[in-house]
């Protein structure tokens, strides 16, 4: 997934995400839940499952947003933040 990139909204999806920038590298983690207050996305390797959390708390309401490939070697780089 070195070239890949995939686009999310600011305005859609809020939560702190910086507009025309790629997704902070403290916004990301590869797991199966957010571990800090600052983390929205995370990215299941075993799964291929990409999250998005509104608040950095699994259970504060984590969605499922897309189905990758597994054992992707993934950054936060990769998120690009749009309008």
């Amino acid at each position: 997934m070195t070239n890949d990139k995939i686009y999310v909204s600011a305005a859609g999806f809020g939560s702190g995400l910086i507009a025309n920038t790629a997704l902070n590298a403290n916004q990301f983690t590869i797991g199966t839940a957010t571990t800090t207050a600052d983390q929205r996305f995370v990215y299941d390797s075993s799964t291929g499952a990409l999250f998005f959390d509104a608040n950095g708390n699994v259970s504060g309401g984590v969605t499922q947003i897309a189905t990758l490939s597994t054992g992707l070697a993934m950054t936060s780089a990769q998120i690009f933040v749009t309008v």
